[in-house]
């Protein structure tokens, strides 16, 4: 007699198959935050979070030039630093938002925003 296995038990293999957008969820731990990840033909990379409050952050991979507007956020403030590289590097429902928008957010949001972009950045 065979025992029957069940769903739950199967080893998901990770990064995902991408869905019909692109999306896919790079590791275990992205998905189970919900947080999902696109590569684009020129190898660019965005992942994608649903807040709390509903609103789609979309968080991409940042060059060198935007280490300047990173610095005019920051001044010589290094505090500032996490909450300065999420504005730049993050929209939020297809639009820029402000420094205070992010410091404004949840906690978890927040976290989820800060490793997106770490998993993205470094």
């Amino acid at each position: 007699m065979s025992e029957e296995i069940k769903p739950e038990e199967i080893q998901k293999n990770y990064p995902t198959q991408p869905d019909q957008d692109g999306y896919y969820f790079e590791n275990q731990d992205d998905e189970l935050f919900e947080i999902k990840t696109k590569t684009y033909p020129n190898g660019m990379k965005t992942k994608t979070l649903i807040l709390a409050n509903g609103d789609i952050a979309v968080v991409r991979q940042l060059k060198g030039k935007d280490a300047k507007e990173i610095e005019r956020y920051t001044g010589k403030n290094i505090e500032k630093h996490k909450t300065a590289s999420i504005t730049v590097s993050t929209t939020v429902n297809d639009k820029k938002e402000t420094f205070e928008y992010y410091e404004d957010l949840l906690l978890k949001d927040y976290g989820r925003l800060v490793s997106m972009f770490s998993d993205l950045n470094f």
